[in-house]
């Protein structure tokens, strides 16, 4: 949560710096994390991926030191943090499908706040 918080504290000084100088300052795309995903009522964009694409993923989560293992704060779930983002990426794209949406292998959920939350 530290490590969430320091990033997105440092968003916020960047975005007081593009506001001082006049700049437009870039959307900020909000991922949930890999215990709950955004509700799809709530997405603001859907990152569909192929099996490859989230193959890479999960690749990736394996890169990163702290996700290596099991997560230190997972309460009842005892999956591991690659099989928790892996099972919820699926699940987005079965929901999706579910709403007549065309078929994906997994989709990625973010939110574009009008305000971004304080750290």
């Amino acid at each position: 949560r530290v490590r969430h918080r320091n990033t997105c504290d440092a968003f916020l000084r960047y975005e007081g710096e593009l506001k001082a100088a006049g700049r437009a300052v870039p959307p900020c795309w909000l991922y949930r994390g890999s215990w709950v995903e955004w509700p799809v009522a709530d997405t603001d964009v859907f990152v569909p991926m192929s099996e490859d694409e989230l193959t890479r993923k999960i690749d990736s989560i394996f890169q990163h030191e702290s996700q290596k293992d099991r997560a230190m704060f997972r309460g009842e779930d005892d999956r591991e943090f690659w099989q928790r983002a892996r099972d919820r990426n699926r699940g987005t794209a079965a929901e999706l499908l579910g709403l007549g949406l065309p078929h994906f292998f997994a989709v990625e959920s973010f939110v574009i706040p009008d305000v971004l939350p304080e750290a």
